[in-house]
């Protein structure tokens, strides 16, 4: 239920109940004004000429006494008891609900929120941020993640994939806790990489986009699975930038001082695609 009807059933359900089974007790209880005390107490068996049953025929009609008023408490009492039962269902109802509103605020929710590029390796290489941004842990989460390095038509669409990392097993990382945030490695593999560093260094030639697409998986801690989806775009694809050089005296084994510099690269940072995706989709299995 929802804005608060369950509310409004409980208290009409209640309020109805009670007033039912106060009737039904004045009802049952009542004697008629002006009716014998032998009649009143069931005793009927001096009543023998036809103008005695005729006095009697007309109390019953307009009192509702014996049958009629049995059927009144009947109809009343079963009036009541749907009301009660109605009263029970929306209590259950309110339980369910009060349940379902504290597991969704205290569910996990986990999702990429920054991919990067570092080129300035041996093999370019790709981390990925991922944080929960829920107040619950996640017992579990994994990435399943794809590269493709895209050749961009002169209207800024992608053509034909160029290159393509080949897919892996997804890989697991235990315990994610609630507002936690960590990286993980992306990889490569293939040609892919070898693409990413060529395309990196004609950038001017052709304009390449780097894609980053996948799948997050998570498990929260009331045993449920859920998956997202994720697709990045880098656009295009830059050569190494760094940070200014910085030089730093160290002394040597000799204990002569020594000019070290400490050159740091800026990773590219991806951006997030517009494309439609599945997000937070509830896959339960048995993981």
């Amino acid at each position: 239920m929802s804005d608060h009807h369950w509310r409004n059933g409980l208290a009409t359900g209640l309020t109805i109940g009670i007033i039912g089974i106060l009737a039904v007790g004045v009802v049952v209880g009542q004697v008629p004004d002006g009716m014998p005390s032998d009649a009143a107490g069931g005793d009927k068996s001096g009543i023998n000429s036809p103008a005695d049953h005729r006095w009697w025929l007309i109390p019953r009609v307009l009192y509702m006494e014996d049958t009629a008023a049995q059927w009144v408490m009947m109809i009343a009492t079963i009036v009541a008891a749907y009301l009660l039962l109605r009263t029970l269902w929306a209590t259950q109802e309110m339980a369910k609900e009060a349940k379902r509103i504290g597991e969704a605020q205290t569910r996990a929710y986990v999702d990429v929120i920054k991919v990067v590029l570092y080129l300035d390796q041996t093999v370019p290489d790709i981390i990925i941020t991922v944080k929960n941004s829920g107040v619950g842990p996640a017992k579990w989460f994994e990435l399943s993640v794809e590269t493709d390095v895209q050749e961009t038509l002169n209207d800024g669409s992608l053509a034909e994939i160029v290159s393509k990392s080949p897919e892996k097993m997804p890989a697991r990382w235990p315990g994610l806790g609630g507002g936690e945030e960590v990286t993980c490695r992306g990889g490569f593999g293939g040609d892919s990489a070898a693409q990413i560093t060529l395309v990196s260094q004609f950038p001017n030639v052709i304009e390449h986009a780097l894609i980053c697409r996948g799948v997050l998986r998570y498990r929260t801690f009331f045993n449920e699975t859920f998956e997202s989806e994720f697709i990045f775009v880098l656009r295009p694809i830059p050569k190494p930038s760094y940070e200014p050089v910085v030089s730093i005296n160290e002394p040597n084994v000799a204990g002569l001082a020594r000019r070290v510099e400490n050159r740091i690269e800026i990773p590219a940072i991806f951006s997030k695609s517009r494309a439609k995706v599945r997000t937070y989709e509830r896959v339960d299995r048995n993981d």
